[in-house]
């Protein structure tokens, strides 16, 4: 597999990981009209494994669900449609490590 990072160090990496995420939670919070493409795009990225990213996108979306009622609704219909119903289609043992961190996450915070 081709790593697109190999010029950049762990840590560079790990804070341009944390300004993508706060850059999502600044366009969910100032901009209504983008939270449902930010909320879907977050879900979908949920299934990176590399430097935890998919790992960071379910804190971010965590995070983010405390904000209201109907934000936590909109992040929940994200998660079931990219998160939820993808892993129906696999077996238990090839669910990414990331998907399971993420919603034991989520699962232990409610």
């Amino acid at each position: 597999m081709q790593s697109f990072t190999k010029a950049k160090d762990t840590h560079t990496i790990k804070e341009n990981i944390e300004t993508f995420m706060q850059h999502c939670q600044l366009l969910v919070d100032n901009h209504y009209e983008l939270r449902k493409i930010i909320l879907s795009i977050l879900s979908k990225l949920t299934w990176i494994g590399s430097h935890d990213f998919g790992v960071k996108c379910f804190f971010t979306l965590r995070d983010l669900m405390v904000a209201g009622k109907d934000l936590e609704m909109l992040v929940m219909e994200q998660l079931n449609e990219n998160v939820i119903k993808e892993i129906s289609d696999f077996s238990s043992k090839d669910i990414p490590v990331s998907i399971l961190i993420g919603l034991k996450d989520l699962v232990s915070k409610q």
